[in-house]
């Protein structure tokens, strides 16, 4: 409540109304639990209010965030492009995780954990969620910041706030998005049709012989190949699969209105995301009812919602498909029917399976009910209660007929129960609980000069989800798409133990005591201790406990007396805090010892035996981090010029590797806590207003941002040293995944090439010895780079004149190197047989005395791992720019609105970069222009 003073001159009675005191986004820290005063805050952390996320409008909330803060990195994902239904793969701060786990265990260990008002949600939430009913986003980096939540926090913790109704009359808020999108294919320079003819007589195609009719044949399907080419053969096979013209459309609309006790908001978002392949799309449904109601010192609070989102996948498959297409080569036959199989390559034209009406969707219902009750017992004490409860439900289906060219040799088969196994029906049907409960117990007081803060609580928290899969095979067409038209189970990769239908079920309990303490004088000088202790069951049973802990401090130098009065120091503080973090990004069945039943035998007929399927560990635990941060906060010129800077160095301790063991065991390895991983690194923000005047309404603003990090593996177990071995036995076109003490984890393993031998065209290598050799070997691998860069960050700039504005933001990375996989495939190991890179006929050996980058064209071998194809990977990007007009009051009175806003955004508008390189392999990458109107009523 804010202070109120009221003169006492003899009355009998005296009234007296308090008001709540109104804290901005800016002036607090909201942490999911409680918020925190920022002024004496030791932790490190990033508030993104409504605001600075609509003048992005990406195309998800998690795609805004890395805008806004470059600590918060999606990793580019060359393959899925834009693709709206990859959900993206995240790292805060760096990667503390072992990479290789994931696909173990089924699980991001990197993912950073996100609270939705409150309560913990997934990642795909934050995807879906409309970006219209975020009130603020706050990023908690460091230990100070993240150790209430414990043995979930040491990938940083993301909360998410929703907006709450507002008091004042009735009113109607309209926000509606129409965005056009088309495809970036500039990463894409191939062959037409008379140029691939050129390159495949080149690369030896149609070679000579010493038969005759052998030669004749050969030339004879070239002179064929020639007159398609005269005849006007020339197709642009990447337009094939792209919408010319992919149109979406998003509509929000909330009611709301606000008394002294009683408040309400109902919402609708619906969003019709479709993407630039054919029938491709995500769309998404939201419906959303929120109550709040004041009696005496008691606030009840309850949001309900609901939500729905139907993924289609193109069916027009893979876009790499089309690339290798050769241009002169016909989809249709003289009937006008799009062809199976093409004349003399004999492969699968990628039009036809979109046309047979091959099914690929996933969907989701979900409901959650979050319910707060808030007792202000007194001025400073407050008790907080949340109970959060959600249910989704996911079915997904994928259906292929049995005229798909997978199924080319069972659907020609000449044996009857080969051919009706042809056609394909896989369904997965899972239901996920999750129900948590907290109770936060609150005490601010001020004593003179001293302020004290203390918050504490405990939560609990159940999660459960089961998951059902079958497969069925033997559909004959499209027409019956239904899985009891199936002739037999097929096996599924889920524990069916053969032909039967598989499923899994996972359970997590967990229970968690925390506190927080703040203590400050004068609010110049101010401390921080948090700790939590996290009971999971996803730890061993001999480790079911984790105790975490932080500690910080700070000092507001402004408000020293050299300072106090200066015109140009506004605000400087220094803040330094150091603890314990966990993560359990894990599969909650990890530490188990795991038996699966023997169905295919009974005894007696009733009962079955049991055999390990895994070795559990009693002993595992969470893996820790310690986090070391230290920072500085900075304003001058009263705000004209503010500045943040952190220093960071996170220890992750623990991290989950595998063991290997004797074979006679029966197992190759179970989980243990043996690896350590460190990110160091810095974060500098700055903001400046270069103008700045009111009376005319006009400002102008610059921005800029820059990250750095630098991942090193301390420690290493023997099971990793068995799995470089595998590796380097595994020959192939692309660099492996080594796991290296001192190494960084994203280092790409190569051999150092010394270039391509001008007599006789083959390249020369550099064993670790220094000598030369043509023998690529395996044992010779060094770190040729990394794919962490140097810096990676944003500029950007704000400039607003009366109801104008203009937005702009880039993206840019610096120092990085990435391995050019475009020129290995598709110039040097190209196969003449596809299409290729137009760089094909660029810098090749033909002759002796040649010098050249590549290899002779003729050379069909395959070139592994070589220093040959790194590249420094820097990038600047036009991620975002947006102009927007606001309508001024005497307008909005004519039109009888409140509000109008009507703005114009394009995403992704250009990508400059030093690597020439295919990009959206699977789905291409897209640039979106939108137009948005914003109504109030």
């Amino acid at each position: 409540m804010d202070k109120l003073e009221t003169k006492y001159t003899g009355q009998e009675k005296i009234i007296v109304i308090m008001v709540e005191t109104l804290a901005t986004i800016s002036d607090v820290v909201v942490t999911g639990y409680f918020t925190a005063n920022k002024k004496t805050y030791t932790g490190s952390a990033t508030t993104i209010s409504a605001a600075d996320i609509a003048k992005i409008n990406s195309g998800n909330l998690l795609q805004t965030i890395q805008v806004l803060d470059p600590s918060f990195r999606i990793i580019e994902n060359v393959d899925q492009g834009s693709n709206p239904n990859a959900l993206p793969e995240i790292e805060l701060r760096g990667s503390g995780s072992l990479p290789g786990l994931k696909s173990e265990f089924q699980y991001s260990p990197n993912m950073p954990t996100f609270i939705l008002d409150g309560f913990e949600v997934s990642a795909q939430k934050i995807f879906d969620l409309d970006p219209s009913r975020v009130l603020s986003i706050t990023l908690l980096k460091d230990a100070a910041a993240t150790a209430i939540y414990g043995s979930r926090a040491a990938n940083g913790v993301v909360v998410v706030e929703t907006k709450t109704p507002e008091k004042g009359r009735i009113q109607i808020n309209y926000k509606g998005d129409f965005k056009t999108s088309s495809a970036d294919l500039s990463g894409y320079d191939l062959l037409n049709a008379s140029e691939k003819l050129d390159y495949e007589l080149l690369a030896g195609v149609y070679p000579g012989s010493n038969r005759v009719s052998d030669m004749e044949r050969n030339m004879d399907e070239y002179y064929q190949k020639r007159r398609l080419v005269a005849m006007g053969y020339n197709t642009d096979w990447l337009v094939q699969p792209i919408d010319p013209f992919s149109i979406a459309h998003k509509h929000s609309l909330q009611v709301e209105e606000g008394g002294e006790n009683f408040r309400y908001n109902l919402n609708m978002f619906y969003d019709k995301d479709n993407g630039v392949m054919k029938e491709s799309s995500r769309d998404r449904l939201g419906i959303g009812v929120y109550f709040q109601y004041r009696y005496k010192n008691l606030l009840f609070m309850n949001n309900l919602t609901y939500n729905n989102v139907v993924a289609k996948n193109s069916p027009y498959g893979s876009f790499s498909e089309y690339a290798k297409v050769n241009p002169y080569l016909p989809y249709k036959d003289i009937n006008g029917n799009i062809v199976k199989f093409f004349e003399y390559v004999n492969t699968p034209n990628p039009l036809y399976n979109a046309n047979i009406g091959v099914i690929d969707q996933e969907a989701y219902d979900e409901i959650i009910n979050n319910f707060k009750l808030e007792w202000r017992i007194a001025d400073g004490i407050k008790l907080k209660n949340t109970i959060a409860f959600s249910k989704k439900v996911s079915n997904n289906k994928l259906f292929y007929p049995a005229d798909h060219t997978i199924f080319r040799d069972l659907y020609n088969s000449q044996i009857g129960s080969e051919k009706d196994k042809a056609g394909l029906y896989r369904n997965e049907y899972g239901e996920g609980v999750s129900f948590n409960a907290n109770s936060v117990f609150s005490y601010f007081k001020e004593i003179k000069n001293h302020y004290i803060t203390f918050n504490g609580g405990f939560e609990m928290i159940t999660q459960r989800g089961d998951l059902n899969v079958f497969q069925t095979r033997g559909f004959p067409n499209s027409l019956l798409a239904y899985p009891s038209f199936g002739t037999s189970y097929d096996m599924v990769s889920t524990g069916s133990g053969g032909t039967k239908p598989g499923g899994s079920e996972d359970i997590l309990r967990s229970a968690g005591f925390f506190g927080t303490f703040n203590y400050s004088w004068k609010n110049k000088y101010f401390v921080d201790f948090s700790g939590r202790a996290d009971g999971s069951s996803k730890f061993g049973a001999n480790n079911r406990w984790a105790k975490l802990w932080s500690a910080g401090v700070g000092w507001n130098i402004h408000y020293e007396n050299f300072l106090k009065d200066s015109k140009v120091v506004t605000m400087l503080r220094l803040r330094a805090s150091t603890g314990f973090t966990g993560s359990q990004n894990y599969n909650p069945n990890q530490s188990l010892t795991m038996f699966d039943y023997i169905r295919n035998y009974y005894y007696q007929r009733n009962y079955a035996g049991a055999q390990l399927t895994a070795m559990g560990n009693e002993n595992l635990k969470w893996q820790r981090t310690r986090k070391n941060n230290f920072g500085m906060d900075l304003e001058l010129f009263s705000k004209r010029f503010t500045a943040t800077f952190d220093y960071y160095i996170d220890d992750s301790k623990d991290a989950l590797t595998q063991v290997t063991l004797p074979p006679s065991l029966g197992f190759s390895s179970y989980t243990e806590n043996l690896g350590q991983v460190r990110n160091s690194g810095y974060e500098i923000k700055l903001n400046i207003g270069i103008i700045s005047n009111s009376s005319n309404g006009l400002y102008w603003s610059l921005f800029g941002s820059a990250a750095h990090n630098k991942n090193t593996l301390l420690k290493i177990s023997n099971s990793l040293d068995a799995w470089n071995t595998e590796q380097d036995a595994i020959v192939t076109s692309k660099p492996k995944v080594r796991f290296i003490e001192g190494q960084d984890m994203k280092s790409i393993w190569v051999v150092p090439s010394m270039g391509i031998d001008p007599a006789t065209g083959s390249e020369v290598f550099q064993k670790l010895n220094g000598e030369y050799t043509t023998t690529w070997s395996a044992a010779d691998q060094i770190v040729g780079g990394t794919m962490t860069p140097d810096l990676f960050g944003n500029l950007g700039t704000q400039f607003i004149y009366k109801q104008w504005q203009l937005n702009l933001y880039l993206l840019y990375s610096l120092g990085g190197q990435t391995y050019n996989q475009t020129l290995v495939d598709r110039v040097e190991n190209a196969d003449p047989n596809f299409n290729v890179d137009r760089r094909v006929f660029e810098g090749r050996w033909k002759v002796p005395g040649d010098i050249s980058r590549f290899k002779n064209i003729a050379d069909l071998s395959v070139t592994k791992p070589t220093s040959r194809f790194i590249e420094d990977d820097n990038f600047i990007r036009l991620n975002s720019i947006n102009v927007s007009y606001e309508f001024e009051k005497r307008q909005l009175e004519r039109l009888k609105l409140q509000r109008l806003k009507i703005i114009f955004y394009a995403n992704d508008v250009f990508n400059i970069s030093t690597v020439k390189q295919e990009r959206g392999l699977s789905y291409p990458f897209a640039r979106s222009f939108t137009l948005t109107f914003q109504i109030g009523i």
